[in-house]
């Protein structure tokens, strides 16, 4: 039996949860235990005097399995049919987006994915360096210059 003991990585103003069901058990087992790990985030942040910005949250599941000794995703088991609700101080539930596990989670500045998908991250990179280069490429720089400006 696999199970996950770290919960979440929190920062300031960012926080991953992180949760997992042993691979014995079921997707719904995985989903619940996000729902708990948000719930008890939710209660810390209340407990410290700040508000939870439900509206920013969003959620994300990703199965495994195992095939001749390596783990590969399970693409057939479906979230879209699950849900995760998170209550505030005053009880209130609000239901919390879920949002595909090859989309990026846009956090901290990076756009990274559960499946390590870096594609999205690449192709902001990609567009921010066209971007700048736009920018520069009507001046005349000095080579040391130019990879100045680029790095």
């Amino acid at each position: 039996m696999m199970t996950s003991k770290r919960t979440g990585d929190a920062y300031v103003d960012d926080k991953d949860t992180l949760a997992s069901a042993p691979e014995t058990n079921t997707i719904e087992e995985g989903v619940e235990n996000i729902q708990k790990n948000a719930q008890f985030w939710a209660i810390l942040i209340t407990l410290v005097g700040q508000a939870f910005a439900f509206h920013k949250c969003f959620w994300q599941g990703l199965c495994w399995m195992t095939l001749g000794g390596y783990y590969i995703i399970k693409t057939r088991d479906k979230f879209e049919n699950l849900e995760v609700w998170i209550q505030d101080h005053r009880g209130k539930a609000t239901k919390i987006e879920y949002r595909h596990y090859d989309k990026p989670n846009d956090g901290l500045g990076l756009r990274l994915c559960p499946t390590a998908n870096q594609k999205p991250e690449f192709d902001k990179r990609l567009d921010q360096t066209k971007t700048l280069t736009s920018k520069i490429k009507g001046t005349s720089f000095k080579i040391g210059e130019a990879w100045t400006a680029l790095t």
